[in-house]
């Protein structure tokens, strides 16, 4: 029984500087540096060192290897030929909510607050071209945006990967910590693709955000209209402004910015009936397109 219950604390090591030994749930053992005496284990290696049908050795571990062919590459390595079931699995067996699910987690902790700039953890895809020397096709980074604090902890996700033909990676998407994502490649749809529009019906100035991509103007009942542009937006940022109600030769739409001009204009106007204007912001000013 004894050794039973060893075996099943072995396959739930975590490592952390040292080794850091997780029993199950039942059993509240979450220190580090702990030490297996005298465990019965087969297969693996221990300290790059194969472990045979018993290993007496007393002692904390370095590395870990588990599965046939397992090296001194990592801390932790899992090694499996035509494996056909999950490597690593974290299940949850509890209830079901929100929050639930297995965990894995990368953390950057030196005890000293996250500088914004530094690398979280990173998830990534390697393998060899023959000469037994791993080298990262792929991955996927957390990375720090300011100045980690209680009240702030901004972080962006950035996608690395590496093109045919060569062996650096370059960051082909970020997702950054306002939401907006942005694209270093040519972005291609399988199915269209769906912009925010906002039909305008109320009365008054109309203010544009940069959750807007088509505004249309269909006051319910006519006025003349002035559409104030964002103050701060990003270069290449493309707007549609489109007469919706048909009664712009009479109730003109002025379209102002909030950050240089329109064509070298302070403000570009529609006066034809279902007129329209799609503008984009080239860095100094909106250049109408």
């Amino acid at each position: 029984m004894k050794r039973i219950l060893l075996f099943i604390s072995l396959l739930s090591i975590s490592f952390a500087a040292n080794a850091q030994v997780i029993s199950p749930p039942s059993v509240a053992l979450t220190s580090y540096n702990k030490s297996f005496v005298n465990p019965t284990i087969t297969g693996g290696t221990i300290n790059n060192t194969t472990i045979g049908a018993t290993t007496p050795s007393t002692g904390k571990f370095t590395t870990l290897g588990v599965g046939t062919g397992a090296d001194a590459s990592a801390i932790v390595d899992v090694h499996q030929v035509g494996n056909t079931i999950p490597m690593i699995q974290a299940q949850d067996g509890g209830t079901q909510s929100s929050s639930s699910g297995g965990i894995f987690q990368a953390t950057m902790d030196n005890g000293a607050a996250i500088a914004s700039g530094t690398r979280i953890g990173v998830y990534q895809f390697s393998g060899d071209n023959g000469d037994s020397v791993k080298r990262i096709g792929a991955a996927i980074n957390g990375i720090a945006t300011e100045l980690w604090s209680s009240i702030a902890n901004g972080t962006q996700l950035k996608f690395n990967v590496t093109a045919n033909g060569a062996t650096t990676r370059t960051t082909a998407l970020t997702l950054n910590q306002d939401t907006s994502a942005v694209f270093s490649g040519i972005v291609t749809t399988s199915s269209g693709r769906v912009l925010a529009s906002r039909v305008v019906i109320a009365a008054g100035a109309v203010t544009i955000t940069t959750a807007d991509d088509i505004i249309v103007i269909n006051k319910t009942s006519g006025a003349a209209t002035t559409v104030n542009l964002m103050a701060t937006p990003a270069t290449g940022t493309i707007l549609t402004i489109k007469d919706g109600k048909g009664d712009a030769a009479t109730n003109n739409i002025t379209i102002t910015p909030n950050a240089g001009n329109i064509d070298g204009a302070a403000t570009a106007v529609i006066n034809t009936n279902y007129g329209s204007f799609n503008i984009m912001y080239n860095g100094t000013q909106w250049n109408i397109i």
